[in-house]
């Protein structure tokens, strides 16, 4: 899909791309042992077999993108190391094998082999000048030979980091509904209540696409119900007749819902263990980050790979 603010097409936006968490990680049968997600191996392994990846950063103290998911760090001896308020020489003297690899080195392994996505943890930090340049510059660089998006969900990052990239996309992480729909008992009320939410998030960031995630089969179908029950679209019987199963359908509306209120991309990430998502609509959802590492390294990338060829 071609976006005009970057002058560039991003086949991160285009239908049907799977897309790792945090790379392909889990037990290798062939090594015998465990390959732990967001690492420099799993990540390794996703680009080795022309899998697209997403991975989650975290700023050290001195301002440095590290690839890490939680701010604390447990180490063998049961000590624990908070990446935030730790510089990174500190952290690597500290940690030695377990702290977390430069973000930096993912990319340059990576170069340009496969599209990737960045999710920017703890975003507070982007009040720190250091690390929005040094952010800025490392992904700046690697989009003159890579496709790299950068997504959050504080939109106040968002705006400000858009600002300073060049040819890199930039992506809006909006809450799951049933975040809100916990809340408000009321549907209808909580409905509109989402869609104000967005409507706000999606303006502060103005951000060039919006990403959705799922990860609870569940909490998608209560939220179905209370959807439709709420009457949150006039023609939200005309929507479900076109999808088959509950999980599938609050997707399918509510990717509608935020396309109609931004005018922008969605991407719907969905991560879950089964294939019950192929059965969306294929004409809004357009990406899907899966997660099979409880099969093991090597059936997981089989599954990936059998998963690219049905659509």
């Amino acid at each position: 899909m071609f976006i005009e603010r970057l002058n560039r097409d991003f086949s991160i936006l285009e239908k049907n791309n799977f897309i790792s968490h945090g790379g392909i990680y889990g037990y290798s049968h062939l090594l015998e042992r465990e390959i732990k997600q967001n690492t420099i191996e799993a990540i390794a392994l996703s680009v080795d077999n022309d899998i697209p990846f997403e991975c989650d950063i975290r700023a050290t103290k001195d301002h440095i993108p590290v690839i890490a998911h939680d701010d604390d760090i447990t180490l063998k001896d049961g000590s624990v190391i908070k990446i935030s308020k730790t510089k990174y020489k500190d952290m690597v003297q500290k940690a030695q094998e377990e702290a977390p690899a430069l973000l930096e080195t993912a990319l340059k392994y990576n170069h340009g082999k496969v599209p990737c996505v960045i999710d920017a943890k703890e975003a507070k930090f982007f009040l720190y000048s250091e690390y929005r340049k040094n952010l800025a510059k490392l992904l700046n660089e690697y989009a003159h030979y890579g496709e790299v998006a950068l997504q959050s969900f504080n939109p106040a990052f968002m705006l400000v980091m858009r600002s300073h990239l060049l040819g890199v996309l930039t992506m809006q992480l909006i809450c799951r509904a049933q975040t809100v729909l916990s809340v408000f008992k009321a549907p209808k009320r909580a409905a509109n209540i989402y869609e104000k939410l967005v409507s706000i998030i999606c303006f502060i960031a103005r951000t060039d696409a919006i990403n959705m995630e799922n990860h609870s089969d569940r909490s998608w179908q209560f939220s179905t119900r209370a959807f439709h029950s709420g009457e949150f679209y006039e023609a939200v019987n005309e929507i479900l007749e076109k999808v088959n199963k509950g999980s599938d359908r609050l997707q399918y509306l509510l990717v509608k819902m935020v396309n109609e209120i931004t005018q922008k991309p969605v991407l719907a990430f969905t991560i879950r263990e089964d294939e019950d998502f192929l059965t969306i609509e294929k004409g809004l959802i357009t990406n899907y980050i899966v997660d099979y590492s409880a099969l093991g390294v090597e059936e997981y990338i089989r599954k990936l790979k059998r998963l690219r060829g049905r659509i």
